[in-house]
């Protein structure tokens, strides 16, 4: 009897009796997986590209102020920016896609996707501490 009790352990990370070897495959594996959700919103992070279209209304602004306002052809008025759109959009979109990211780089605060993704990496972040937590009641240590 003695010797089934030891097999069991309360465990912290479940809550409740469970098989000691159970309890630490259970460890392990929430440490891996929230190691890999942690590094896949890490890596996202360091290579999030900004999503133009919260720039591009900016952008077209200054296009149409730098090529004098509007342009007028046969009594109708054109902007600038709406020009170099339709005539060449390739060079309008890496264009914006330069500005996107110079903005981005001066304050990445203003965009609201990469805000969420850094508070998905905190709580990342945080769910890996507390696994490895867990896995140091199995004496488990970490760098």
């Amino acid at each position: 009897m003695e010797k089934e009790l030891q097999e069991y352990k309360t465990s912290e990370v479940t809550g409740g009796m469970i098989p000691k070897g159970l309890t630490e495959l259970k460890a392990k594996r929430d440490f891996l997986s929230a190691r890999i959700n942690y590094l896949n919103l890490k890596r996202m992070a360091e290579n999030y590209i900004p999503d133009t279209a919260s720039y591009e209304r900016e952008f077209d602004t200054i296009i149409d102020e730098e090529n004098g306002g509007t342009i007028i052809m046969y009594g109708r008025r054109f902007f600038p920016s709406y020009i170099l759109k339709k005539l060449d959009f390739y060079t309008y979109d890496i264009r914006l896609q330069d500005y996107a990211t110079m903005k981005f780089r001066e304050d990445k605060t203003t965009d609201i996707k990469f805000c969420e993704l850094l508070q998905d990496l905190e709580e990342a972040e945080n769910d890996l501490h507390e696994c490895k937590m867990a896995l140091a009641h199995f004496g488990y240590t970490f760098d």
